[in-house]
């Protein structure tokens, strides 16, 4: 019976990666992405380093819409219609409420001009282009964006001109019988090069989805690797090794291990994320690894920091009182 639900355990996290299962793990990391933004927005002062939080999204929507995709490819019931029918029911009602209470709320507050300004916005948002448009305009961290209402539709634009173009990509690869891990290696390198090399052009650099592609990209490249065949057995022989390593016992093979290591040094990169980036950084350039790459550990640790009472998998709080149980350095 121990040995069937140890299985269970092991497969359990190579199989659901970014599939269908409930991750209350994942709610978490939203509202910290959430909140991040928000308090950032609100109380820049207090929270100055909050605008990661649009990272931790890109991350965990690649590594989630990634898994709905294969998991429908590996199925044989991909359908692109269906697919883009879904993100339209998801995200077009709440858009089209937000647009009309802003060109409501704006006909009250707003000058002519600056109405004349939120409505190009307007429609920007209808047709997920509103990075582009605020790409001509000014930067993100500029003075003149706080009187843009909209603002925040230019992550919205980038995350939809992505969905369009990921299923088309791996639909291919599986047609074509490509290494869907490779390709998608190659071109999140290709995206994070790009990146780079326009951080002296920070305007261009933050709201070129070519610049932001690696971003949502690594949460893909997650999802593919974890579903790679040979993935649950390096995983496992990974554990094994951090378990010789540290405890000072012998310890079921069963992946946690390793899971609570990579949540520890997941919170530790976003933490850091939080306290060192700053708004006049080249953004996002190399400070943006540190909240994609935590967001990464956290997604691949499976929701090992979630107490069980709260419906977190991996072994919750047990797991916490287990991992600590470690050799002392040179006893």
């Amino acid at each position: 019976m121990r040995l069937r639900r140890e299985g269970a355990m092991r497969s359990a996290h190579m199989s659901n990666a970014g599939g269908s299962a409930y991750r209350p793990d994942i709610d978490g990391l939203r509202a910290f992405a959430v909140l991040a933004v928000v308090g950032y927005h609100a109380f820049p002062e207090m929270f100055p380093g909050g605008f990661i939080g649009v990272d931790v999204f890109f991350v965990i929507s690649g590594y989630l819409i990634s898994g709905i995709v294969l998991t429908d490819l590996r199925r044989g019931t991909f359908s692109l219609w269906i697919f883009y029918q879904r993100r339209i029911r998801r995200i077009v009602p709440a858009l089209i409420i937000v647009l009309l209470t802003a060109l409501a709320a704006g006909w009250f507050v707003l000058f002519p001009d600056e109405y004349r300004a939120l409505g190009k916005h307007v429609f920007g948002g209808v047709l997920f282009v509103d990075n582009f448009l605020l790409w001509q305009e000014a930067g993100y961290f500029d003075s003149e964006v706080k009187a843009k209402p909209l603002l925040h539709l230019w992550s919205l634009g980038i995350e939809e001109q992505f969905y369009i173009i990921l299923p088309l990509l791996l639909w291919y690869c599986a047609k074509r019988h490509f290494q869907k891990l490779s390709v998608v290696f190659i071109i999140c390198i290709a995206s994070f090069w790009l990146n780079v090399h326009y951080i002296p052009k920070p305007v261009v650099d933050f709201y070129n989805p070519l610049t932001r592609a690696w971003e949502l990209l690594a949460g893909v490249l997650l999802c593919v690797a974890m579903r790679h065949v040979s993935a649950k057995e390096i995983y496992l022989k990974l554990d094994m090794l951090l378990g010789k390593a540290v405890y000072d016992m012998k310890v079921t093979n069963d992946g946690r291990g390793l899971n609570f290591l990579l949540a520890v040094f997941g919170v530790i990169l976003l933490v850091c994320a939080l306290l060192l980036v700053r708004s006049r950084n080249p953004y996002p350039g190399w400070h943006a690894v540190l909240p994609v790459l935590g967001t990464m550990l956290l997604l691949a640790a499976h929701g090992v920091c979630v107490p069980k009472k709260l419906g977190g998998g991996g072994g919750g709080f047990l797991q916490l009182k287990e991992f600590w149980r470690i050799k002392r350095p040179f006893s």
